[in-house]
Parts: C-alpha cells; sequence; structure tokens
C-alpha cells in the first residue's frame, strides 16, 4: 500500500517531516511492506427488464479487503518499530468512567487507524484527539484514512479519505487548536498530493493569540489587537503602542487588515520597510519608558502578492509607559487616557 494524499492543518505534515523523519518513516515503510489479503464475495444484481418483472439474477464475483487485517498487519509493524499500542485516557461521565484509547503513540505522535464509519473520524478529531492533546499524550495527531477506491473494497461503511477532506476544507474556521494531518493511502502508487489547511499567518495567529484571522474578525477588534489598513498618524500610533505596552500582556497590531478584519494587504518591496521603519520611530520618539517590540511579515492568504505586517508590543515591566506626559490604556477595542484609578493600579504592578 502507498501512502497518495494528505490534509494537514496547523503545518502538521511539514513539522513532522521536519522534526520526525523516524516516524514517517516508520509508517512509509510499514504500508510499502504490507500485503493486503483479498477475499472472493459475490454479489447479486437484479436485472429488471423494461416490459415485464422477472426473476432472474445475475451473479457477479467481487473481492473485499478485511479492515480488521489492515488493523492487524499494521499493528505488528509499528509495534516492533516501539510504537505504544492503545494508549488510554480516563473519561469520567456523570454515571460511570470509561476510557479513550488511541491506537499508537510515539515520541510526541498520535497514531489512529480511521477504519471504521466518518462520523466516529470526526469525532475523534473534533472531540477525543484535543483531550489526548491537553492531556499531554501526545502533539500531534495523524488520522490513517482509506482512499475511497481502497474503501469501496471494505465492505463495511468504512470512511475516505476525499470525504473528510472535502468536510474539513468546508467547516472553516476549524474551531482546532492542535496540529493534525489525515493520512490518505490506497493500493496505488502516485505522487504525494498535501493540501494545508492554515497558513503561516493563521499558524502564527493561533500559537499567539488563539485564533485564526477569520476567528479575528468575526469577533472584530478586541483589547489584544487592533485591525489597521494603513498606518496612523504619528501621535495615534504612539498612543497604541503605548495601550498595548501598559496591559497586562502587550498586544498585535495587524496591518494590511480592513476594520471588519478582511485581509487586504499591504504592496510588497521596500514599502514594508518604510512602514517597519516609520512605527520604530515613532515609538522610539514618543514612548517612554520605550517598550520592546518585534515585526513579523506574512504573505496574504487571499492574496500572496501582498503582505501583512503584524507589530507585537510587550508589555513593560516597569509601567506606566508615557506619551507626551499622558498615559494610555486599553478599553476593549481602543485607547484612551488612563484615570487616576488605573494610574495608581499601572503604578503598583
Amino acid at each position: 500500500m502507498y501512502i497518495n494524499a494528505i490534509v494537514s492543518f496547523l503545518s502538521a505534515w511539514q513539522n513532522l517531516q521536519r522534526d520526525h523523519s523516524q516516524a514517517i518513516e516508520d509508517l512509509v515503510q510499514s504500508f510499502h511492506s504490507m500485503e493486503l489479503a483479498k477475499f472472493p464475495t459475490e454479489e447479486r444484481r437484479y436485472i429488471r427488464p423494461q416490459r415485464r418483472p422477472s426473476t432472474k439474477k445475475e451473479i457477479e464475483k467481487r473481492y473485499f479487503v478485511s479492515p480488521q487485517d489492515v488493523d492487524d498487519a499494521l499493528r505488528r509493524k509499528l509495534t516492533n518499530l516501539g510504537w505504544q499500542s492503545n494508549s488510554r485516557l480516563s473519561r469520567v461521565t456523570h454515571r460511570y468512567s470509561r476510557f479513550m484509547t488511541i491506537d499508537f503513540v510515539k515520541d510526541g505522535i498520535g497514531l489512529e487507524l480511521g477504519l471504521s464509519k466518518e462520523a466516529f473520524v470526526e469525532s475523534r478529531i473534533f472531540v477525543g484527539f484535543p483531550r489526548f492533546v491537553q492531556a499531554n499524550i501526545f502533539q500531534t495527531a495523524v488520522i490513517l484514512v482509506p482512499m475511497a477506491s481502497l474503501a469501496k473494497q471494505m465492505l463495511v461503511g468504512v470512511g475516505n479519505f476525499e470525504s473528510l477532506s472535502d468536510m474539513l476544507q468546508e467547516t472553516r474556521p476549524l474551531p482546532l487548536k492542535y496540529p493534525f494531518a489525515i493520512v490518505g493511502f490506497s493500493e496505488n502508487k502516485t505522487s504525494i498530493e498535501v493540501t494545508e489547511l492554515t497558513s503561516e499567518l493563521d499558524t502564527f495567529l493561533i500559537h499567539n493569540i488563539g485564533m485564526t484571522i477569520e476567528e479575528m474578525a468575526l469577533l472584530n477588534e478586541q483589547p489584544n489587537y487592533d485591525f489597521k489598513l494603513l498606518l496612523p498618524k504619528n501621535d495615534k500610533l504612539a498612543q497604541e503602542v503605548c495601550g498595548f505596552a501598559n496591559s497586562k500582556s502587550g498586544g498585535y497590531i495587524l496591518l494590511g487588515l480592513d476594520k471588519n478584519g478582511k485581509p487586504v494587504g499591504l504592496t510588497k518591496g521596500t514599502t514594508l520597510d518604510d512602514i517597519q521603519l516609520q512605527i520604530t520611530n515613532v515609538i522610539h520618539g514618543n514612548c517612554r519608558p520605550i517598550p520592546r517590540f518585534e515585526f513579523l511579515v506574512f504573505d496574504n492568504p487571499e492574496n500572496t502578492k501582498t503582505a501583512i505586517i503584524i507589530a507585537k508590543i510587550y508589555a513593560i515591566e516597569r509601567k506606566p509607559c508615557v506619551v507626551q506626559d499622558k498615559i494610555y490604556v486599553r478599553s476593549g477595542p481602543s485607547v484612551r487616557p488612563a484615570d487616576s484609578e488605573e494610574i495608581r493600579r499601572l503604578v503598583l504592578e
């Protein structure tokens, strides 16, 4: 058998290839050395003549693949390569306790063979695996699912890669915060097609803010981030930076997004350098003390000819940060001068 296609979330497959090449090699070699036993069966098809009913039946010979044989063969091979089988996680309900299991675990990777109905595999992706990740049993999930051509030979309502891939691409934004990869396999050797569901921008935002750009747009601007299509005037920009620096955890200015969070993008080239230089000059010229900050540049996921700039502003340790003898704080999605009570709290932090 061979791996044919992959759907990756949060750069899971790219990271696995970079950091866990041996685990990927284990998986590829286990598939390549696996020989599927096929069993003959008979399928009866009724022939209905157009003019009169008939009881004539046609019998067609077909062959099916046993899901249990696939499971047993993969289990033997991966266990011999040092993968831990059937790791358990206790789950307590209002009446009794029970266990959830994951087929294989090794080096922070959880591996599941999805030879069941699509609804069950979906529940594992959205409900089961996040619990394993939270319990630190593994950090990245890999779900092995047959391609449609192979699933049809199993004759037991087995879900297929193509249907799961379509579902994941249509369910956006995905309410998931852990990396996973859906791996489609079959008997046919093809080039491996990899589909990444998240952009580098989304990956950064999920790790740092906890949301994709689509989720952030649904909430609109919040105390810890601002959307800016263009740079505001220097005094307004300094106040925005000061407000983030006076917060407990800093914040992010996302440049190249309209007020509704839609990625419009900024022209690449010297424009991006000029914007970063302008922000740097404004911060150094107006904020006291000068907060720590950094810039991150990403391709616009909707138009890679343009870019999104994120200015990450760190909270200062010895507050408050002052701009032109005034102290500014974040109030919801906006910034304003601090009142006397807020100033007192900042000084005492």
